[in-house]
């Protein structure tokens, strides 16, 4: 089964972060966007850590792991975004994403204290720890983005993170589905 730990925005978050992604695809040229797939509402979240394919004989561990990680943690984390990302690039981009500012000290903690735990117990994260949440994937990678006007989109949309979840992602043709498995206060 394949997991990961995230940060889930409230929905009117989600709704709001939505509204702003469409904003930002409407404003680019047909070629573009037909290469483009915009991540559903519903699946917005920030990946704290991605855990990848793991046997369900694992859940208790990596259940047991985040408990110890966040134990001692619980009093939310304010974050907000006001820019758009790429990666790896803006000309290239295989994936547009919401950057994020905020409580970034106490973001990273988490993340750290997470990554110890899993490493105790053999799980090991391979890509650097960068806080954005994805709003759409680029499916041709030869698509060449020019500069728009919606690359200097101005925004802000604050929110405050009291929870994390463990996530269980199934894929399938029209992407994947996402279901918590397990919620901590944060």
């Amino acid at each position: 089964m394949r997991l990961f730990v995230s940060i889930n925005p409230d929905g009117d978050t989600k709704r709001e972060l939505a509204n702003k992604a469409d904003e930002f695809l409407s404003g680019l040229n047909h070629t573009q966007t037909t290469f483009i797939r915009q991540e559903r509402t519903e699946k917005l979240h920030l990946t704290l850590f991605f855990i990848g394919e793991v046997s369900e004989q694992r859940i208790d561990d990596i259940e047991n792991a985040l408990a110890i990680a966040l134990h001692k943690d619980n009093t939310g984390i304010q974050l907000f975004t006001d820019q758009i990302g790429f990666l790896p690039n803006p000309v290239h981009p295989r994936v547009i994403f919401f950057n994020l500012g905020g409580d970034l000290k106490k973001l990273f903690g988490l993340h750290e204290k997470i990554t110890r735990e899993f490493n105790g117990i053999g799980i090991k994260q391979e890509k650097k720890f960068l806080p954005h949440i994805t709003f759409a994937r680029c499916k041709n990678k030869e698509l060449k983005f020019t500069k728009t006007a919606n690359h200097n989109l101005k925004f802000r949309i604050e929110f405050f993170a009291e929870k994390i979840s463990l996530m269980k992602s199934i894929l399938n043709r029209s992407g994947a589905v996402h279901t918590e498995i397990a919620a901590w206060k944060i």
